[in-house]
């Protein structure tokens, strides 16, 4: 009942008629949007200008009205399925939030009927639907977050030169993985695996003078 309440009314709603949602070009030449947003600069409006929309459009309505077009699949056609898509999305995102509250299945469908057809999205169904995308996710990732558990990584110094490393993490990446993974991405021997620690830096104290740090004092001079 939830995707029949998704896609069919969208589909019956002035076929072959396509509407003026988000950017024309983006569903009527969908092959320029891709191909021309690899570059920063978009010479083709006026003498020249910097992109900042193809971004936002790039992924993922540039590959979704990529695949119709080259499908042969009407525009139109495209436009509500992708409408409808978000509308699904939505409501299934919100059936599986309560069903991990385990809220019974009747109060599950009514909220996920309630929330796919909110008043909300008739500001930007029929001109920024780009903008919908954060709202049907929003469920999925109330419902997602509390499944990720704690991130944490537990280092030991073994010795000097050997360090043991433990994680602890059910998902993604810990701060030191994430330092590490930079340090890699940026080192001379990238893709090679290796990692290398910062230099050590001698330690400057208060009763020594600039420039000092680390050395040894001179010993004093004797006279004869």
């Amino acid at each position: 009942m939830l995707g029949v309440t998704s896609y069919l009314p969208l589909l019956l709603t002035a076929p072959g008629q396509v509407g003026a949602d988000t950017k024309q070009y983006l569903y009527l030449d969908p092959d320029r949007l891709l191909g021309r947003a690899a570059s920063m600069w978009d010479p083709n409006v006026g003498t020249g200008t910097v992109t900042h929309q193809t971004i936002g459009y790039l992924f993922p309505m540039g590959p979704w009205y990529w695949l119709f077009h080259h499908l042969g699949v009407p525009v139109w056609v495209a436009q509500r399925l992708w409408l409808g898509t978000l509308l699904f999305g939505a409501g299934t995102g919100v059936l599986f939030l309560l069903r991990t509250l385990e809220v019974r299945r009747t109060g599950a469908f009514v909220a996920a009927f309630a929330y796919t057809l909110t008043p909300y999205i008739l500001d930007f169904a029929a001109r920024l639907s780009v903008i919908l995308m954060p709202w049907a996710g929003l469920p999925w990732m109330i419902a997602v977050e509390p499944k990720l558990g704690n991130t944490a990584t537990e280092i030991t110094a073994d010795s000097p030169a050997e360090w043991s490393l433990v994680r602890k993490s059910h998902i993604g990446f810990t701060g030191v993985e994430l330092v590490a993974l930079t340090r890699w991405l940026e080192s001379t021997n990238f893709p090679k695996l290796g990692f290398e620690l910062p230099p050590e830096r001698p330690v400057q104290s208060a009763s020594m003078p600039p420039g000092t740090a680390g050395k040894l004092p001179a010993a004093p001079s004797k006279k004869p």
